[in-house]
């Protein structure tokens, strides 16, 4: 599995799963209206920073009716992701567009299952993390943090202490990813072959070679 960029969320790149076609997921059953419709619109506010999508254009992406997508809508605004916007607040009868709270989406997009596993079964954000093929990716950010700490006696213990804890958040993150590219996988029909799966193993791997990283324990020089 490899991950490629979208745009960015307040400096945060939004990265989804290769190998998913997206138009079929939008479209593809078991997974809720909800967490497609957040995902869409995070990934169109990360690019152009607009939300502005007529009725009928979600209603054929996700292929629902408009009583479903409005039922979508007003969970999404339950939990306070994203909130429609008016031209006529007092009668809303023309929608302008959509708000999206940029905060809340990007600490969605760092959840792992692991995280939500104590949420409610009706929780949209519990949907959105088990069932969402775009993460943001702060491993990265993370890493470069810890190694500017000043080597010296003092600091090596919480040195270590920070790449132990990064080095199993890298776990639990790929343990994520290998669940939902399953999951998805069910709902379109796609049936990996033998070399998708071993690339699916290896994508952190290869992240982290890019990234020069060392275990923890190594010796700073």
């Amino acid at each position: 599995m490899s991950t490629f960029g979208f745009g960015k969320l307040n400096g945060n790149q939004i990265e989804y799963i290769d190998g998913i076609n997206m138009p079929d997921y939008y479209l593809a059953g078991g997974s809720f209206i909800s967490t497609k419709l957040v995902q869409k619109m995070i990934l169109q506010f990360s690019t152009s920073g607009k939300l502005t999508f007529s009725n009928q254009e979600l209603m054929d992406t996700f292929g629902v009716t408009r009583r479903g997508l409005q039922i979508s809508m007003l969970e999404t605004e339950d939990e306070g992701i994203l909130k429609r916007t008016f031209a006529d607040p007092e009668t809303k009868y023309v929608r302008t567009g959509f708000s999206l709270d940029v905060e809340k989406a990007i600490e969605w997009l760092k959840l792992t299952r692991k995280d939500v596993e104590d949420l409610p079964r009706g929780s949209i954000c519990k949907h959105f993390v088990m069932q969402a093929v775009i993460k943001v990716n702060t491993f990265s950010r993370m890493l470069k943090k810890v190694l500017r700490i000043k080597d010296n006696e003092n600091k090596r213990k919480e040195i270590q202490e920070k790449l132990e804890d990064l080095n199993a958040k890298q776990a639990e993150y790929e343990q994520h990813l290998k669940y939902v590219t399953k999951r998805v996988g069910k709902y379109i029909a796609v049936e990996a072959d033998e070399s998708t799966v071993e690339e699916q193993k290896s994508v952190l791997k290869d992240w982290l070679k890019t990234l020069e990283y060392k275990p923890p324990g190594f010796a700073m020089n």
